[in-house]
């Protein structure tokens, strides 16, 4: 079969056995001609992973047996069960590209696999791969042919990455672009702001109609990020062949035609998807190298140099994975099922302290009217078919779990009184099906149905809307207080609700008196209580417990989480699972110890720099604040300062002095510090006092720490206020002297914004840039017409606070590009070389994965130490980036990831450089402290004796 594309002016050549003895040995001589014009083929692969092992088909909704395509709900694919069913070629300047039939639905057309390897080497020996997102299709091969690439190749994803960002667009199509979906809530915005004068205070509503369009988070079609998207060059093939050539690909469902995957169909069928994109990779390479060239020509090196190699590497990740320790899962799984069993009776132990009024809340039915007390209507005919009683259907069903025998019952038979994931997933495995009418605790009128009926608690409000989830638990706690502790809650509330029932005979102060002295406060806060541990179980089982379990391979044990390098700031991230989700610290750090070495004569050896981004802000800025710091090894402590800039606030005479004083054990030096500065003795929040050394880590963590590692990307210290209780005003004080603690730093990050302003871009660490049209005079005066073209001034005063927001959040994106960019070098080009370096000096080691600055690495436990010198002194040897000050990183070794812990993580990870006590192993001279060779070895050799 033979097609020709107007567009491309290209024949599109399907190669099959019924034609394979003509065409590849063509192809085969073009490829050996030593006169070629150009050694460039695109390249592109089909596949498809029908077979895929059951954990993923339920992880994506998806049904194994069906043979009917359906999208899923989020796409994982199971490499080792991967079919490759065809690839395309496109060999540069040439009329035709080629498409090749390796296990299509017409089975007698296959080329056998062998013919097809043999044509795959003769590339790899005299051409460059052109391969758009090369991670992919060198793990596919890799994992079902055993075909490796090679290091020739190109990939065109990662060019574009390197070329521009995620959010990037031409400044010509933003200019002729109206407002896209932000459009639909003009009529609001046009109400709304009716009347508006700049600088007064939001409503409720308005607030609401510019968080809608200014969220950080929001990709809907309203928002300011939808709109960029929409208009955005794009990393995917697909969308960027439209952009550039504003040529319309088929799409992937589209040539399924309904069909489940590729292996259904024939070669024909698949025939222009396939050598249109070897032909559109080629095409993407050279124009987005025209681009590169015209707008940064300092990044080309790097993408060469740096950013090209990576996915290789990502690949060989991939292919290999990680191991599991599954048995460790299953009993993680089965100790939170018994917890979630506990608090479910904790909860109704809680409840029985409450009772149902006989009559309807005032709160419910005013506020909630339609479904609380209104007509129920029928959706199709819109018939009044009852009133409405699900209030009701709730009442009893809290009444029925709150008579549970819950003694008598089994852990499993409790959970199931509740419908939850937990309980839901549980059933499943026993065959057992999940009830329907079973109360959903986090349903919001399930919720509000115990707060507000049950509990007799007011409605927290956040921008004109009732709220009833976790993050409405925190003002609940608030008004629970107040309830118990006057009258005033309580004759706010029953004035608030005119159809409250006050008791015959009272006055509404008497009868505000009554609910205050009656009220269960330690019930009230003791079922919060439980809906919060019932939230954070729910979200461990689903974000760890199930879904790890669900992407482990049965047969391998092993899960195969993907790196990527397509943030922003050139930070990487992956998926399936998150390893940026496996934190060191907080109450998921047990996830860690999920994951095994490579193999059982293994150890995990991590080195995670220390204060990574503090370092870079340091080097980039020159303050002196930061040099007496990081400017030597060991590190001086950088947070002692900014504690001492947070306590200014309270006492403006503090020092550094004064707090590291608070350490001292001398009782009059003490007496004499509280005595002075009475406010750094008492935690903020809770108004308890502490002394000397509990106040000295609190101020270091929840102000020093904390504020070091948020201002820098805000320009405040929001991040600290509410741990610390600050009103704005003492928020902004606080900001003020730190900012006054590292004044050059200060003029860096200003600088940096102002460059943003200038240029609409900075330049990162290595050649990258961070485009921000948005920060520019230019993107305001287009962005503003779009506004005023509507010819309404409330729609012009709602765009120019749209603008204010979207500015200020350009510059402040511009901070975090430069710190986060510069982290993202040094990973990538650590990783880099450290490959090599197995490679090359013969290391039993595998890179396996990073998690934010901290690299992870298996390795044979006898070269462990020497192999974790190796890690440490190229990961902080970059003096292209870092010369001013030191970097420095902390080595662990482990069985797992987990930290060490003697009870719960006994193989856990050691840190060598600040070392626990160990009986017989580590001794107590060393606690706290960096080993010593010997005794480094030595936590190796206990990690196989514990």
């Amino acid at each position: 079969m033979r097609l020709f594309n107007e567009a491309t002016g290209c024949w599109e050549q399907l190669v099959d056995a019924t034609n394979m003895h003509i065409f590849i040995p063509q192809i085969v001589k073009l490829l050996r001609d030593e006169n070629r014009h150009s050694k460039f083929v695109g390249f592109d692969i089909e596949s498809q992973d029908s077979k895929r092992h059951a954990g993923l088909n339920e992880f994506m909704k998806l049904d194994a047996e069906s043979e009917e395509y359906k999208k899923a709900k989020k796409l994982v694919f199971d490499l080792r069960r991967t079919e490759i069913t065809g690839f395309s070629i496109y060999q540069d300047n040439l009329d035709t590209g080629y498409y090749f039939n390796a296990a299509h639905a017409d089975v007698e057309n296959r080329i056998p696999r062998a013919i097809l390897l043999e044509l795959l080497q003769i590339i790899k020996d005299t051409s460059f791969w052109i391969i758009h997102n090369a991670a992919f299709e060198i793990a596919s091969l890799k994992a079902s042919w055993g075909f490796d690439v090679g290091p020739n190749y190109i990939c065109t994803m990662q060019m574009c990455v390197s070329a521009y960002n995620s959010d990037e667009y031409s400044v010509d199509t933003f200019a002729r672009a109206g407002l896209g979906g932000i459009q639909i809530l003009l009529p609001a915005i046009n109400r709304a702001f009716a009347g508006y004068q700049p600088k007064t205070p939001l409503t409720a509503e308005q607030k609401d109609l510019l968080g809608k369009v200014t969220s950080k988070t929001s990709e809907s079609a309203h928002s300011y990020n939808g709109y960029v998207r929409s208009l955005a060059y794009g990393y995917g093939l697909k969308k960027a062949v439209k952009s550039w050539f504003g040529y319309d690909q088929v799409e992937f469902e589209t040539v399924l035609n309904g069909k489940a995957h590729m292996g259904l169909l024939t070669g024909p069928e698949v025939l222009h998807y396939g050598a249109d994109d070897a032909y559109w990779c080629l095409a993407l390479m050279k124009r987005v190298m025209q681009f590169m060239q015209a707008t940064n020509p300092a990044v080309v090196q790097t993408f060469f140099r740096q950013e090209n190699p990576m996915p290789a590497i990502w690949a060989d990740c991939w292919v290999r994975g990680l191991r599991v320790n599954k048995p460790a899962i299953d009993a993680r799984t089965e100790e939170a099922r018994g917890k979630y069993a506990r608090v479910i009776r904790d909860l109704i132990e809680s409840m029985r302290h409450f009772k149902f009024p006989e009559y309807a809340n005032p709160r419910m039915v005013e506020r909630e009217a339609k479904w609380y007390v209104g007509e129920v209507k029928d959706k199709k005919t819109k018939q009044v078919i009852g009133p409405a009683n699900k209030y009701l259907e709730y009442r009893e069903k809290f009444k029925t779990l709150m008579s549970l025998d819950t003694e008598s019952m089994s852990d499993y038979e409790i959970c199931k009184a509740l419908s939850s994931s937990v309980s839901q997933q549980w059933q499943i495995e026993r065959k057992d099906k999940p009830a329907k009418d079973q109360l959903n605790i986090v349903h919001y009128m399930v919720t509000r149905v115990l707060y507000h009926d049950l509990m007799n608690l007011p409605y927290v409000f956040v921008k004109g809307n009732i709220q009833s989830g976790g993050e409405a638990r925190g003002k609940l706690r608030e008004f629970i207080n107040e309830l118990k502790k006057d009258n005033t809650r309580w004759i706010k509330e029953l004035s608030r609700y005119k159809a409250w029932p006050i008791p015959e005979g009272m006055t509404q102060s008497a009868y505000a008196e009554f609910l205050r002295s009656t009220y269960q406060k330690d019930a009230a806060l003791a079922v919060l209580d439980c809906l919060d541990k019932l939230a954070n179980i729910e979200q461990t089982m689903k974000l760890y417990l199930r879904s790890y379990l669900l992407l482990t391979d049965p047969e391998t044990n092993r899960m195969y989480p993907s790196i990527s390098s397509r943030l922003n700031t050139r930070r990487m991230a992956g998926e399936n699972p998150n390893p940026m989700q496996l934190a060191k610290r907080g109450e998921s750090t047990f996830v860690r110890g999920f994951f095994l070495p490579e193999r059982d004569d293994h150890v995990y050896v991590s080195v995670d720099w220390s204060q990574v981004e503090l370092v870079l802000i340091g080097e980039e800025s020159k303050d002196l604040g930061f040099h007496k710091a990081y400017g030597q090894l060991p590190y001086n402590d950088l947070h002692v300062g900014a504690a001492a800039a947070a306590v200014k606030v309270y006492h403006p005479d503090f020092t550094e002095t004064d707090l590291a004083n608070m350490r001292m054990d001398n009782p009059e030096l003490q007496q004499r510090l509280v005595d002075t500065f009475p406010m750094a003795f008492v935690d903020p929040v809770k108004q308890v006092p502490m002394n000397g050394k509990v106040a000295y880590k609190f101020w270091r963590g929840n102000a020093g720490k904390t504020s070091n590692f948020g201002y820098w990307y805000s320009g405040s210290l929001m991040t600290v206020q509410g741990p610390l209780g600050w009103t704005d005003k003492q928020m902004w004080e606080a900001t003020e002297n730190y900012r006054k603690k590292f004044p050059v730093a200060e003029q860096w990050r200003m600088n940096t914004i102002e460059e943003v302003r200038a240029f609409g871009f900075v330049n990162i660490f290595d050649g990258h840039r961070r485009t921000r049209f948005e920060g520019t005079v230019h993107w305001r005066q287009l962005f503003m017409a779009k506004w005023a073209s509507m010819g309404s001034p409330a729609i012009t005063a709602f765009g120019e606070l749209v603008c204010n927001s979207i500015q200020r959040r350009a510059g402040n994106q511009g901070v975090n590009a430069k710190i986060q960019g510069g982290c993202a070098t040094l990973a990538k080009r650590s990783i880099l070389r450290l490959y090599n370096i197995i490679k090359d000096e013969g290391w039993d080691a595998h890179f396996c994965l990073p998690i934010h600055d901290e690299l992870i690495f298996s390795v044979q436990k006898d070269q462990a130490i020497d192999f974790s010198y190796r890690i440490r002194q190229v990961m902080c040897d970059h003096p292209d980036l870092v010369q001013w000050l030191k970097l420095d990183g902390t080595i662990s070794v482990g069985r797992t990831l987990e930290a060490y812990h003697p009870q719960k993580s006994p193989h856990g990870q050691i840190e060598l450089d600040e070392a626990p006590f160990i009986e017989g192993f580590l001794p107590r001279e060393f606690e706290g402290k960096a080993l010593p060779d010997e005794y480094r070895r030595k936590a190796v050799e206990y990690l196989f004796h514990a």
